[in-house]
């Protein structure tokens, strides 16, 4: 009878005695993987520094462990690594042309078990000028052969402005012009062209060469305030007497 008793408070005991339970999540293998990216909101073209600390359960640095990154969007500037003596690496995402959210993974492996952790990073659109003049071609060269060529004399090709914001523009000359150049509207709105000519109003007689640096300025048509530095137009004209 003693017996009996023995063995059935043993059967009563086995359920509560410890065992081996694999289902703890904090196993010797796990790392904790921590991704940062400096700054996390970016312009495209525009660079990200990212930072990954991988530790394991008790804390301590996960030392000498391989790590993988991607990204999403953008492109990394190194993806595979051995963590250093602080369990950390470091690289930078480069934005390409696309916005959107890059999503940079860090994998640890430890033991063939995958641990990870992720940062976003938003890629915006670079935000456009209010509004920005643009005039082109930024130089022009004229060659007066006196006295086969007439006067007036066009520089060709004509100037052609363009606005490369959002806010309608005018444009106005931002300068007095040498008595030998006229233009054919010295203000006018954006998108626009612009004729540029040569007289021979102040002009001496023979070989000469003269310059000007031909300043147009932008103006924001909603306030009539001026926007940005002029534009600034190189005009050379040779004049030779045959």
């Amino acid at each position: 009878m003693r017996l009996l008793t023995t063995l059935a408070l043993a059967l009563l005991l086995l359920p509560v005695l410890p065992g081996c339970d694999n289902s703890d999540p904090v196993g010797p293998r796990n790392r904790v993987v921590t991704v940062t990216a400096t700054p996390d909101q970016i312009e495209v073209g525009q660079t990200s520094a990212i930072d990954v600390t991988a530790v394991n359960p008790d804390g301590n640095p996960a030392v000498g462990e391989p790590l993988a990154l991607t990204t999403s969007l953008g492109t990394l500037e190194e993806t595979s690594f051995v963590l250093d003596d602080m369990g950390m690496a470091e690289t930078v995402l480069m934005a390409g042309d696309d916005a959107g959210t890059a999503v940079i993974t860090a994998t640890v492996t430890a033991g063939g078990q995958p641990n990870t952790g992720s940062v976003n990073v938003e890629i915006s659109a670079p935000a456009q000028p209010p509004g920005e003049l643009d005039v082109q071609p930024s130089a022009l060269d004229l060659t007066h052969s006196r006295p086969t060529s007439p006067c007036p004399n066009l520089f060709e090709p004509p100037l052609v402005l363009s606005n490369v914001g959002v806010a309608e523009l005018d444009y106005a000359l931002a300068d007095v012009l040498p008595e030998w150049l006229t233009v054919d509207a010295p203000t006018g709105e954006v998108p626009g062209t612009l004729q540029v000519s040569y007289t021979c109003m102040g002009v001496g007689e023979g070989d000469q060469d003269l310059a000007h640096q031909l300043r147009i300025q932008g103006i924001d048509r909603a306030t009539q305030e001026p926007v940005g530095d002029p534009v600034e137009v190189t005009v050379t004209l040779h004049v030779r007497s045959l």
